[in-house]
């Protein structure tokens, strides 16, 4: 273990992993030598934690994945942060989205972050559905009938397989 410049003491966790519970699952927390030791820049976190990535990836029994901490801790595992803006002027909508924008290119111009992106998803129509089911039963359409159709409207459906050219393809609606 030397190797990597670490070692390994009692703080495993058998069982429980990233991908959930289970007798395959373990996590493990390496600790590091104290800084004094690892002046170099090859000893620190990220750099000791490639190398164990390199030589760990060629264990065939297992994935091991090594994930350095992040370099403030209360930020996340990440490395990272997420920013909220807020409309405390009551602008409205358009405002935000357009602060929201210029925030972002500004942010794309610092050389100091890396991967900037808002985080959700985009602003999009929205569809409001009124089913008059008293009707639907009236006229013997059953419900199964009226989702399946919206399901396949607004999402898509697999209809059935055909061969092409000696491959099977797949249709969807």
């Amino acid at each position: 273990m030397d190797l990597i410049h670490a070692r390994v003491g009692r703080q495993v966790l058998a069982g429980i992993g990233p991908a959930g519970r289970g007798q395959n699952q373990a996590l493990a927390y390496v600790r590091l030598r104290d800084w004094d030791l690892r002046q170099k820049p090859g000893l620190r976190a990220k750099a000791v934690a490639g190398r164990a990535m390199v030589a760990l990836s060629r264990l065939k029994q297992a994935s091991i994945y090594v994930v350095p901490p992040p370099p403030v801790i209360e930020l996340g595992n990440a490395t990272g942060f997420d920013f909220m803006l807020q409309d405390r002027g009551g602008l409205g909508h358009d405002q935000l989205s357009q602060a929201r924008d210029q925030l972002l290119g500004m942010a794309a111009r610092d050389p100091r972050l890396v991967r900037v992106r808002p985080n959700g998803m985009p602003d999009v129509p929205q569809y409001k559905v009124d089913v008059d089911w008293e009707r639907a039963g009236t006229l013997g359409v059953p419900v199964s009938g009226i989702q399946s159709y919206l399901a396949t409207a607004f999402g898509g459906s697999y209809v059935n397989d055909f061969v092409q050219g000696g491959r099977v393809k797949r249709v969807y609606a």
